[in-house]
Formats: C-alpha cells, sequence, structure tokens
C-alpha cells in the first residue's frame, strides 16, 4: 500500500499538474489565436480548435485528478489511514 501512496504523491500529482498546465497555455494561446487574426477565417478555425481540445484535455485531466484522489483515499481507507 505504502508503494502506491508513494506513486500518486510523486510521480502522478505532478505528472498531472504538469499536463494541467501545459493544457491552459495551450487554451489560452487558442484564445490569443482566435482574437488576435479575427479576419482569418483559417487563424480562427486554428483558434477555435486549440480552445476545444484544450477543454477535452482540461475535463479529462480533472476527471484522472478525480479518479486518482478517490483511489487514493480509498487505499488510505483500507489500511487503516
Amino acid at each position: 500500500m505504502e508503494v502506491l501512496q508513494k506513486l500518486f504523491t510523486e510521480i502522478l500529482n505532478p505528472g498531472v499538474r504538469i499536463l494541467f498546465g501545459v493544457a491552459v497555455v495551450y487554451f489560452l494561446w487558442g484564445i490569443f489565436m482566435y482574437i488576435k487574426d479575427g479576419d482569418s477565417e483559417v487563424a480562427k478555425t486554428d483558434g477555435k480548435n486549440h480552445v476545444l481540445w484544450s477543454t477535452v484535455g482540461l475535463f479529462i485531466m480533472t476527471s484522472v485528478w478525480g479518479i486518482m484522489h478517490f483511489l487514493q483515499n480509498s487505499v488510505n481507507t483500507l489500511s487503516g489511514k
């Protein structure tokens, strides 16, 4: 059980945080592209795609984060902590 706890705290949590930060930057970049090149349909479509896929990524990462914490709490409950 201690190995799972270390896996969560030392590997998975920092990894999810880094990926979450990258997705936020990608989202903001998409908004910037959409606003900056408002008269170009190609740039607007590209910006919309950045925003769409970063939103999907953020949703998936938030879900994974919630599942990780649920499993972590379940492991803590089973081990009596």
